[in-house]
């Protein structure tokens, strides 16, 4: 299996890891601004969808910090390009933080093996992943009480997704005809899935690059320049 594993730091003892597992077996992350926004809970799958710079990956990090407090996290990386920092930015301990990267041809199987000893996992999806692929992985993840963020680039097959969180569009502000600096994003995006009983709703998500992104109710950018992507 070509897969590496890349630590930050020394890895924890075993005992230390077993005790820390067993704390987050039973907790939920929320990002705040919302009562009920996007939670990353164990054994459940959280769906995101979204091309490259579309903002996804930076709310996908987002839902690993609060695991990452209390239990190691991992990052799977298929593509060669996840750095370290884009975790750390939004509060992901680096104490906790492990990088894996493998091989598009290996990442289910390596998906399989992290789904049955970590506690909460985020990863970019290759395209060649089959349906019947994510379904024998929401079944591991389930039985081993393990919290996953997927961020693909064409829709989860159906049942899959605890939360499905779907870019639509993308707001810089703070730059004017193309100068100045940004002082922030807004993403505003689609939710659904079995949280919200399948009903979807429309929810705006402020991230100012170098704190946790978080949902903000009602939200009306002013002054600002869309840019596609």
């Amino acid at each position: 299996m070509a897969a590496t594993l890349v630590p930050n730091k020394e890895r924890a003892n075993d005992e230390v890891r077993r005790e820390l597992a067993a704390q987050l077996a039973t907790a939920t992350t929320t990002l705040p601004g919302d009562e009920s926004a996007f939670q990353v809970e164990p054994g459940r799958i959280v769906g995101l969808l979204g091309s490259l710079g579309s903002g996804m990956t930076r709310v996908g990090l987002s839902l690993l910090v609060e695991p990452s407090r209390v239990a190691p996290v991992v990052v799977v990386d298929h593509r060669g390009w996840f750095s370290p920092l884009a975790a750390w930015e939004v509060g992901i301990d680096p104490e906790s933080l492990y990088v894996v990267r493998t091989e598009t041809s290996h990442w289910t199987q390596v998906m399989a093996t992290l789904l049955g000893g970590v506690r909460a996992v985020y990863a970019d999806v290759p395209a060649t992943v089959a349906d019947r692929d994510y379904r024998r992985l929401a079944g591991i993840a389930r039985r081993e009480r393990t919290a996953v963020v997927l961020r693909a680039e064409q829709p989860l097959p159906s049942g899959i997704a605890h939360w499905r969180i779907t870019a639509d569009d993308i707001v810089w502000e703070g730059s004017d005809q193309g100068h100045g600096r940004i002082g922030r994003r807004t993403l505003s995006v689609t939710v659904g899935g079995k949280a919200v009983a399948g009903i979807e709703r429309q929810w705006e998500v402020e991230d100012h690059g170098t704190h946790p992104v978080r949902v903000v109710a009602g939200l009306a950018p002013s002054q600002a320049r869309r840019a596609a992507g």
